[in-house]
């Protein structure tokens, strides 16, 4: 989105607040505001002069809920709105708090009701009076599909990420169960990734360490389709890593978290991957990971070798439950 070239600091804070099942917090506006009235919003408000923004969120949350903010994980989306003629800079935080999430203190002169929104339902709260925030409800629908590891950062790949993913294939054949794609096929994708989300057929993310740089280090991308394999209907997992990553380090953690997610949150039975025949590295990283050959598959005339693992419950693929670990925060907690 373009920037008016005279606002260069956030005038506005947005705090995106999940529980621990990853779903994102909402507050509904009082029916007497001015701006929006009835409609659902996030938690924030305006950066008062002299205060910086990450004190403005801490204070925004404090007095909207009567949470702490506890830590600030990244910016997730940095925005332009206007009203009354005057454009206003927002940037929106991905939050931990600290506080009971059962009970939040509402103010009821500005919100009269909340409500939780997870990666399945962001539709299901929007009404007529939210027709024209749709991309506010754009950033809680990336928050609801943002998932974290220890090590990890997951964010959902949409039409914007196609240049991250063009940077990388541009530094090199991509190695995995990916491969080398040109500039428009790159866009396709991302444009698809996107759909898949929106549409439940596929669940896509551009995966990041995380650490204490402001520009966490993007180390891979992938994720989960549908796809009909053999007449049958597959979870198929996707995995693409920098050739210059060939270490199985950042493939098994993306595989790992991949696996977590299609069990523990989709519930998922059995997940499948394919790739070349010959890709031994490929392949030595699928067996390490439990997942087992199944023979042989041709479709558009290649050849591919199908892998396949059954996730017990048992399983040690668990991605964790806390959303927020601590590790590897990109932004300090202000201080009291």
């Amino acid at each position: 989105m373009s920037r008016s070239p005279e606002i260069r600091q956030p005038s506005c804070v947005g705090a995106l607040i999940r529980d621990e099942a990853n779903r994102v917090f909402v507050q509904r506006r009082s029916p007497h505001r001015r701006l929006l009235p009835g409609a659902w919003d996030i938690v924030g408000g305006h950066v008062e002069d002299g205060e910086t923004a990450e004190a403005a969120l801490a204070r925004e949350i404090h007095e909207e809920t009567g949470w702490s903010l506890r830590r600030i994980e990244a910016v997730i989306a940095d925005w332009e709105w206007q009203h009354n003629g005057l454009v206003r800079r927002e940037f929106d935080y991905l939050v931990e708090v600290s506080g009971d999430l059962r009970r939040p203190r509402l103010a009821p002169a500005e919100h009269d009701d909340y409500n939780w929104v997870s990666f399945r339902d962001t539709d299901f709260l929007r009404q007529g009076l939210d027709s024209g925030n749709g991309l506010l409800w754009n950033i809680i629908a990336r928050a609801t599909r943002i998932r974290l590891t220890r090590d990890l950062r997951m964010e959902p790949i949409d039409v914007g990420a196609s240049d991250a993913l063009w940077g990388m294939h541009r530094g090199g054949i991509m190695t995995f169960l990916g491969h080398r794609m040109t500039q428009e096929d790159i866009i396709l994708n991302a444009k698809h990734y996107a759909a898949e989300w929106d549409t439940g057929a596929g669940y896509w993310w551009l995966f990041f360490r995380r650490n204490n740089q402001p520009q966490a280090e993007i180390i891979g991308y992938g994720g989960l389709s549908r796809e009909l394999l053999d007449g049958r209907d597959e979870l198929m997992l996707h995995c693409t890593v920098p050739a210059k990553d060939s270490p199985p380090d950042s493939a098994g953690q993306i595989i790992k978290a991949v696996l977590a997610f299609a069990r523990n949150e989709l519930q998922a039975s059995r997940v499948t991957a394919c790739t070349a025949p010959d890709n031994a590295w490929a392949h030595n990283v699928l067996q390490r990971l439990g997942m087992r050959p199944r023979g042989e598959l041709r479709a558009n005339d290649q050849s591919r070798r199908q892998y396949d693992i059954s996730l017990a419950s048992g399983s040690s693929y668990d991605l964790e439950q806390k959303v927020i670990t601590g590790i590897g925060q990109i932004l300090a907690v202000p201080s009291d």
